[in-house]
């Protein structure tokens, strides 16, 4: 009868050859990938769930980016305000000094468009703390932004600080009226001022987290 020779040592070497080809295609796979398991072939139930994780990855990047461009909406209307708050001392100063009745009317003429000039700037301010075209110290446009993946939501409050009008203050009684004209107006910028600042923090623990 005729007989079948078998080379084992081949047979064996071609096993391992097969081997090292499977496991070569594999490392160039991950190496051009980047992914440790890079298709469902390489491991079916580990590929599923890197393929969830990665889709949160993105998302998370996605909610992070939305608290960024908030936050920075938020971050210039409190810095105006802070500016404003600031001015504010300066304006309640040239008030008192137009309140005193003895000065002559140079001097008065001279404090009253100094006057004039820095509630022009503190309106100024107020106006223009837009950030992308967004104001949310001088509207009433709330902005609203993804916190989570779960689409739960952060609300920046619109504070609608409306401008600065002072009457024309010609002795101690118009001074008078002029002042509680001001602190009324201070009161709420320092209200928007601590409201924004409740916002941002929020939106900074949320983004930590």
């Amino acid at each position: 009868m005729p007989s079948v020779v078998t080379n084992t040592g081949a047979l064996l070497a071609q096993k391992y050859l097969r081997a090292t080809g499977n496991e070569l295609n594999m490392v160039q796979n991950h190496v051009s990938s980047g992914l440790r398991v890079a298709s469902s072939a390489d491991d079916a139930s580990s590929f599923a769930v890197a393929q969830g994780l990665r889709a949160d990855i993105k998302s998370y990047t996605a909610v992070s980016s939305a608290l960024a461009g908030a936050k920075a909406v938020a971050t210039v209307a409190v810095t105006a305000a802070e500016t404003i708050s600031k001015r504010l001392e300066d304006v309640k100063a040239k008030i008192v000094q137009l309140s005193d009745e003895s000065i002559s009317a140079a001097s008065r003429t001279s404090y009253q468009n100094d006057l004039t000039q820095m509630v022009s700037e503190v309106n100024t301010y107020l106006t223009s703390a837009s950030y992308n075209g967004t104001n949310v110290l001088a509207s009433t446009n709330n902005v609203k932004t993804v916190a989570n993946i779960n689409a739960s939501t952060i609300t920046f409050t619109a504070q609608n600080v409306q401008n600065l009008t002072l009457t024309t203050v010609t002795d101690s009684a118009t001074g008078s009226t002029a002042l509680t004209n001001l602190a009324t107006f201070k009161a709420t910028v320092d209200t928007a001022l601590a409201t924004l600042g409740a916002n941002i923090k929020q939106a900074d623990s949320q983004a930590e987290f």
